[in-house]
């Protein structure tokens, strides 16, 4: 049997502990709170792996990534052409399709070196449905993973903000800047429309073509039509892309009427 006094010394010992174990779990949750939580384990945010023995450092992997994201955000693409690879990109073997994806993949391999030549851009013209703009992304994309800033236009709409902004000087250049000097530029169905914006058209391929700027061209209309809607600004384009212009010729190579 307990004595009334040993009870109450007991009692008096659990309280003590309750007290001792309510502190500590007080004390846990605060540094849990206090501790920073790194979204890099290995350079703790900081982009930079450091090596205290050899007194260097190195990029961390993460730093590549976050630059990446950035160069995407800024292209005015959109994270749904990551998958125009390409990989995704089918052929039989043969074929115009075939000669277009291996001219492609070579432009995007040999990109450093052609960069600096006259004829440094490539331009997919012809049947509507035949993949030119999923190849075109593909470039974009793989570029995109070297670091190479490249800028998408919408022909329609990019022209359409522009002429909206000509009577706002500011607006106007801040607006055409960014297609005038991006690394390599991804103009996407070039005259579609049919739209009488020479001007416009021409003081980008003209500050482009005369800076050895690149440009890949996604088209329904052959490049000799290009001289139609604009001599100046097509004979430069044809020029640019001397040599990498691929045709596409035949309903057939519509895949979006053979699923």
């Amino acid at each position: 049997m307990w004595t009334i006094s040993e009870v109450k010394n007991l009692k008096g010992v659990e309280d003590q502990l309750t007290q001792k174990v309510d502190a500590l779990l007080d004390k846990i949750t605060t540094n849990i709170s206090t501790v920073k939580v790194f979204r890099c384990q290995e350079c703790n945010d900081i982009g930079w792996i450091v090596d205290q023995g050899a007194n260097s450092a190195r990029p961390c992997k993460c730093s590549y990534k976050a630059y990446f994201e950035k160069l995407m955000g800024c292209s005015g693409i959109s994270s749904t052409a990551k998958a125009k690879t390409f990989d995704a990109f089918k052929t039989n073997g043969t074929g115009i399709l075939f000669k277009a994806k291996t001219l492609a993949i070579a432009y995007v391999r040999e990109f450093e070196q052609i960069r600096k030549q006259e004829s440094n851009s490539i331009a997919f013209c012809g049947q509507v449905g035949s993949g030119k703009t999923h190849l075109a992304l593909a470039i974009c994309y793989e570029l995109l993973t070297r670091n190479i800033k490249v800028v998408y236009m919408d022909y329609r709409d990019a022209l359409t903000r522009l002429k909206q902004n000509l009577m706002e000087a500011e607006s106007y250049q801040l607006e055409i800047q960014k297609y005038k000097t991006a690394e390599l530029l991804f103009i996407d169905d070039l005259f579609k429309g049919k739209g009488k914006d020479e001007n416009i058209v021409y003081e980008i391929i003209n500050f482009r073509y005369f800076s050895g700027l690149p440009v890949v061209i996604t088209s329904e209309h052959l490049c000799n039509s290009w001289l139609e809607f604009d001599e100046g600004t097509g004979s430069r384009l044809i020029e640019q892309c001397s040599g990498r212009i691929v045709v596409f010729q035949g309903h057939e190579l519509n895949h979006r009427l053979n699923r």
